[in-house]
């Protein structure tokens, strides 16, 4: 089973994305900052992180950046997604592997999902 770590801080939203991607038969783990994040990444190497540039805190793409620029880390696809479509804009910056806007479609998102995690291992 692929593992996907989401980081988000609005509990609501972390919660839907999880039981989205639970039911398309991924394991995910949620972290609402970048420390959980953190923590989790030292117990499980994900095969894809979704990423909100949001963060409390924290901005995503400078999130995104440090990921992409540790030897541990910088292989795991990172989706970025936002409200803010300006800071998408330049989501290739920070090295991040796709973006999607808020609001999303599910079927957008299992796609964009499936997409990066097959590309993966392809």
């Amino acid at each position: 089973m692929k593992k996907i770590l989401i980081v988000d801080d609005e509990p609501d939203l972390l919660q839907m994305v999880s039981i989205v991607l639970r039911l398309e038969n991924f394991e995910t783990f949620t972290a609402g900052s970048r420390d959980k994040a953190l923590a989790i990444l030292q117990g499980v190497i994900p095969d894809l992180i979704i990423l909100d540039v949001n963060l409390s805190g924290c901005d995503g793409r400078d999130f995104c950046k440090e990921l992409k620029s540790s030897t541990s880390f910088k292989h795991i696809p990172i989706l970025l997604y936002s409200a803010d479509s300006q800071k998408l804009a330049d989501f290739e910056l920070c090295n991040a592997d796709a973006v999607i806007g808020k609001p999303f479609e599910i079927a957008q998102l299992t796609a964009t999902v499936k997409s990066l995690v097959i590309a993966r291992f392809s």
